[in-house]
């Protein structure tokens, strides 16, 4: 679990263009806050269980992305064709750099 997602945020890191929309920007905000998780408490848990486990280790400044990670959610044949927040995908990408330096 670890190796593959470190793989796959490096990869998004060197060029996330055919990720950029708003299902995904949820999706690997809240993928990444649960194996993030997951890795360090050596057990498959739920990307809620990650997302609030993630929030209790991370600097407050990154709840509100977190939170509105879940918002992508319900509808996620409308987000996937929605274009990303831009300050929200900037941040998604900086979320991914600070949990891989922590895996």
């Amino acid at each position: 679990m670890r190796k593959s997602h470190v793989d796959w945020g490096k990869q998004l890191l060197a060029d996330s263009s055919e990720f950029e929309n708003r299902f995904y920007q949820g999706y690997i905000t809240l993928t990444f806050c649960r194996v993030w998780c997951d890795v360090t408490l050596g057990s498959v848990g739920s990307k809620r269980r990650g997302a609030a486990w993630a929030k209790e280790r991370l600097d407050p400044t990154w709840h509100d992305l977190i939170d509105r990670a879940w918002d992508t959610r319900p509808v996620p044949e409308v987000s996937v064709r929605t274009p990303p927040d831009p300050e929200d995908w900037k941040r998604t990408m900086e979320l991914v750099r600070l949990i891989l330096d922590r895996l």
